[in-house]
């Protein structure tokens, strides 16, 4: 077990949200959460958003990443700002 990667779930309400495509490693993009087996981090993804790419122009640009993938970064976006119960566990190598 790689103890500087982590997955991510986060506790809302009675469900349970896992984010198998968000990973953090010590070194790589800054620690930032990113999607998992790229250098694309969660917030250099919403920054295309915000300067309207869209889901679909990502992927077209990036073709390393899925709809998916780019749609679970968002999810951990908005689940980041809810500031509920975080818990991080260490990803099995």
């Amino acid at each position: 077990m790689d103890s500087h990667k982590k997955d991510f779930i986060t506790l809302h309400h009675k469900f349970k949200y896992v984010f198998s495509n968000i990973i953090s490693t010590q070194g790589v993009v800054s620690g930032k959460p990113r999607i998992i087996n790229t250098r694309l981090s969660v917030e250099f993804l919403l920054g295309l958003m915000a300067e309207g790419a869209g889901v679909d122009d990502i992927v077209a640009t990036y073709p390393q990443l899925s709809v998916a993938q780019v749609r679970e970064a968002i999810r951990f976006a908005a689940e980041s700002l809810n500031q509920e119960r975080y818990i991080d566990i260490q990803k099995a190598s």
